[in-house]
């Protein structure tokens, strides 16, 4: 069974529960993120980062903003 991690968001600083243990059922995971997206927000951010934050930096990548 995988067990949660709490994690802090370095972009929200909010808690979030972090399964790097079990990746593929991670919350991180419900955000699709081609390559391109990834690359930029790893080369703002360090560790994880909750979904909310994910789905914002993806729509501002899109939008051209990020």
């Amino acid at each position: 069974m995988a067990v949660n991690t709490q994690q802090t968001c370095p972009r929200c600083q909010r808690h979030f529960p972090c399964r790097p243990e079990a990746i593929a059922t991670c919350q991180c995971r419900t955000v699709e993120l081609n390559e391109a997206q990834r690359r930029l927000i790893r080369g703002r951010y360090q560790g994880c980062l909750c979904a909310a934050c994910l789905q914002a930096l993806r729509d501002e990548i899109d939008a051209g903003r990020g």
